[in-house]
């Protein structure tokens, strides 16, 4: 909210508003903001980050907050379903939430008492 604030203050052109729009109020070339995010990690001294990084950590950091895949998919502006699947990776974390969760449904998968030395 406060960006769009931000930009009505500024009085920029935007007629599509756009989140991130160029100066002229047109879409932004990608490479702008690869060289953007460039030169903050080059500051921050952080490798290995680039656009791309960041668009798999979104919609992964999105599916750990269980939003829904088709609504992922039409924020990342994926026309597949399989696109945006490849996009979110299951951290271990969460694979580990998720057997937690069967414990006790099955026989023999009973968490150990924590008083019970193993």
């Amino acid at each position: 909210m406060l960006h769009r604030q931000v930009q009505l203050h500024e009085g920029q052109p935007n007629p599509q508003n756009l989140i991130f729009p160029s100066k002229r109020g047109i879409y932004t070339d990608p490479r702008t903001y690869q060289k953007r995010v460039q030169a903050v990690c080059k500051r921050c001294e952080l490798q290995g980050v680039n656009v791309h990084a960041l668009r798999h950590t979104f919609a992964t950091r999105l599916m750990e907050q269980n939003v829904p895949i088709r609504i992922i998919q039409n924020l990342m502006g994926h026309s597949s379903i399989v696109t945006t699947e490849r996009y979110s990776h299951v951290l271990d974390d969460e694979k580990r939430k998720a057997i937690d969760r069967m414990s006790g449904f099955l026989p023999g998968t009973e968490e150990p008492s924590r008083d019970t030395p193993q």
